[in-house]
């Protein structure tokens, strides 16, 4: 409960207190939706098996604003973060398939050009 401890220095109004624990509160559970969304993308899906980056977030939200506030930010980020990918189609499998689709493409572009100037350069045309 850091914050208490900053508050209380500052002799802040219960007003002040709850705006900023709202605040704050708001910044983490965006925290908690975005961060598992980049962690699969550098990742993928292993990585975020793996490493659990929604609860990290909420883990500081815990610390920085007591358990009652980290309580209903664990309790409306996973809500949150169903509602998000639920309702937009599940974006992050198809931004994926969209990322190794593009990349196939690329080499695939590549190699034909590599193929297409080794045989304008070189008298056979054998492609290693």
């Amino acid at each position: 409960m850091m914050i208490e401890q900053v508050f209380a220095r500052q002799n802040a109004t219960l007003r002040v207190r709850i705006t900023v624990k709202m605040l704050i509160s708001l910044v983490i559970v965006v925290l908690a939706v975005v961060l598992p969304q980049l962690v699969h993308l550098a990742l993928g899906a292993p990585g975020g098996v793996q490493l659990l980056p929604m609860y990290l977030p909420i883990l500081l939200c815990g610390c920085l604003l007591g358990w009652k506030w980290g309580l209903g930010v664990g309790i409306l980020s996973p809500v949150f973060s169903f509602a998000i990918t639920s309702l937009a189609g599940n974006p992050m499998p198809a931004a994926l398939k969209e990322a190794v689709k593009t990349q196939t493409e690329r080499v695939n572009c590549q190699m034909k050009c590599n193929t297409f100037c080794s045989s304008l350069f070189h008298k056979s045309s054998a492609v290693w």
